[in-house]
């Protein structure tokens, strides 16, 4: 479908749908608008993060952005993409819509962003559903429209559910992983701790057996001008690092660049925190963290194997986090939760959603029932895990 403006929401909003990566450069403004009036928002929704990944990744895939208006003011924004997947171990295809920066398992190692949804101006909740109803009735051709991870308290899910069982359209909505959440409300030093005896302990002497064999410093990198310094040394890590063999590490051919191009835009905006963990000058750990609006999220981390006795790793984790703590950042976002040493430092676990709309037709019910099949679904969750943990990096 090409770029266009029809009516939606009982005539009172507008929907365009925008198709061109000039028409996309060209909405920064609007978007940052919006943005600016949200109190719950977040890096991944960001304008940058989006153009960024869709100027990287978008091959293979076709945009698809939808503007809501009242009147000349943009009210509400859908960042979408139209990706045709393939059913895995068959020749069957079919077209599916997603946010842009989302792979199809919400939960895979590849994944990219931690906190997605639609982008409503406060006060007017109307245009979400308006949005809703254009997408799965004007734009069409697809065999499913899948939007993860959404927030839990997010009515997103809620409206495109209710739009969707209105129009006769199969869906549903489940929950797809927990975000762990560190809110900094105190001072360092108290929340600290709280931490277990036995972990501080552990992580005391961890730091200690480092300390005495080598000359250890944290470095953290913010600077454009310093990028290419913090490429090296995170690549060196990576090239050290157990993803190098049985991983996906950041400099993958799969993310083509993406997140070195992200920290050079994050540099240029005053967000990017990189820290890198030396010993004797040698990196030997890193953690990519962006500092949003008041929030910290971590991306990525990786350390060099050859230092497993040390767990450089896990001894760079205090370090960073006391320095968002006398930074004063309002929370820490570790991003998918159900891994132990994020428990350990995170206070909370929030859920994320997935919601999943089929269009109509007898390709899409066929579809639905290969899709939604619980054994197949494990079983591609079983490959897919298998794929990601002995596929070789390009160490």
């Amino acid at each position: 479908m090409n770029s266009g403006t029809s009516s939606c929401g009982k005539n009172r909003f507008q929907c365009r749908l925008i198709t061109s990566d000039e028409e996309f450069r060209s909405i920064e403004r609007a978007w940052d608008c919006i943005l600016h009036q949200l109190h719950n928002t977040n890096i991944f929704v960001s304008f940058e993060w989006m153009w960024t990944w869709w100027r990287c990744l978008k091959k293979g895939k076709r945009l698809l952005l939808i503007l809501v208006s009242d009147g000349e003011e943009t009210v509400a924004i859908a960042p979408l993409m139209r990706d045709k997947r393939r059913i895995p171990f068959t020749p069957i295809t079919f077209q599916e819509l997603r946010f842009i920066s989302t792979v199809p398992a919400a939960y895979s190692p590849s994944s990219f962003a931690g906190t997605l949804d639609v982008l409503v101006r406060p006060g007017y909740e109307g245009a979400r559903e308006a949005l809703a109803r254009y997408l799965l009735t004007e734009v069409g051709n697809f065999a499913c429209l899948r939007l993860h991870p959404v927030p839990v308290d997010s009515h997103t899910s809620s409206v495109f559910l209710r739009v969707a069982l209105d129009l006769g359209l199969r869906a549903n909505v489940g929950k797809v992983f927990d975000n762990a959440c560190l809110p900094v409300t105190g001072d360092w030093e108290s929340y600290y701790k709280q931490r277990k005896k036995k972990e501080r302990w552990r992580l005391r002497r961890l730091a200690q057996k480092l300390g005495e064999k080598y000359q250890v410093d944290c470095e953290e990198f913010t600077d454009l001008d310093r990028i290419e310094e913090a490429a090296g040394s995170i690549l060196e890590v990576e090239a050290r690092s157990w993803k190098a063999v049985q991983g996906v590490p950041i400099n993958d051919p799969q993310y083509n660049n993406f997140y070195f191009e992200l920290a050079r835009n994050l540099s240029r905006a005053g967000w990017l925190r990189l820290f890198v963990l030396k010993a004797d000058g040698k990196p030997i750990a890193y953690q990519y963290y962006v500092h949003y609006q008041g929030s910290v999220t971590a991306l990525k981390t990786s350390y060099d194997r050859s230092f497993d006795q040390f767990a450089p790793g896990k001894v760079l984790i205090p370090l960073t986090l006391e320095r968002f703590f006398r930074d004063g950042v309002s929370q820490v976002d570790l991003l998918w939760g159900n891994l132990d040493f994020k428990r350990k430092w995170a206070d909370e676990l929030r859920p994320r959603h997935e919601i999943c709309v089929y269009g109509k037709g007898l390709y899409s019910r066929f579809i639905m029932a290969i899709l939604t099949n619980k054994s197949l679904r494990r079983t591609w969750r079983h490959w897919r895990e298998l794929r990601d943990r002995f596929r070789q990096g390009p160490g």
